[in-house]
């Protein structure tokens, strides 16, 4: 049986329409243990050495922003985490920047704020990522990870958007991804269920 952990990035429980699309992407696999575990219940050793045994790990949205030092103090057991883990990890949106954060980017807000917030479009990969080589997604945002000099030593650029060029990358080194949008979230019943296929590709990594 492998074991993936969620990692809750908001304040309070990931907001029920994502969470459930988790539970959906997850409960059909019958090889998978997965549970939610808040970034604040990461101070305790006691949690922190139990999530660094599990088999992969997913960093969830939230609703806080890493371009402030204060949010960014908030998430330093999970950027720990992710240095010290060695398996699988998918970062979503804010876990996406997180992963951007850790290796040295700047996190700052789109050029256009509003260009990205609440709407799908539709993303080319290249190389494909988890078999997908075009997928429409469901975009939620208003800060990104900003291009930068070094970024193509570390990782590899698998999509980029209009508005936000870093919309999917790998780590070059290490199992590490991390998506812009939301394949746990979309009203469009297509989105969601080919999102649920995304994650549930991603657990096949484990």
């Amino acid at each position: 049986m492998k074991k993936l952990v969620i990692i809750n990035n908001y304040k309070e429980e990931i907001p029920i329409y994502r969470k459930n699309s988790l539970v959906l992407a997850f409960n059909v696999l019958k090889w998978l243990k997965f549970e939610f575990i808040s970034y604040t219940d990461l101070i305790s050793k006691e949690t922190y050495e139990k999530v660094l045994k599990s088999d992969g790990l997913i960093l969830s949205g939230s609703r806080l922003y890493l371009s402030t030092i204060e949010d960014q103090k908030k998430m330093e057991n999970v950027l720990r985490l992710i240095q010290d883990f060695k398996k699988p990890i998918l970062g979503i949106c804010f876990g996406h920047h997180l992963i951007g954060h850790l290796f040295g980017f700047k996190i700052d807000y789109l050029d256009s704020i509003d260009s990205e917030t609440d709407k799908v479009i539709s993303l080319d990969f290249n190389p494909p990522l988890f078999g997908y080589k075009t997928m429409n997604v469901h975009e939620n945002h208003k800060q990104e990870i900003k291009y930068a000099e070094g970024f193509d030593e570390i990782f590899d650029l698998y999509a980029s958007s209009e508005e936000c060029k870093i919309q999917a990358i790998k780590h070059k080194k290490r199992p590490i991804y991390g998506v812009q949008f939301h394949p746990e979230t979309s009203a469009r019943v297509d989105v969601q269920k080919q999102g649920i296929e995304f994650l549930q590709k991603f657990a096949a990594l484990l």
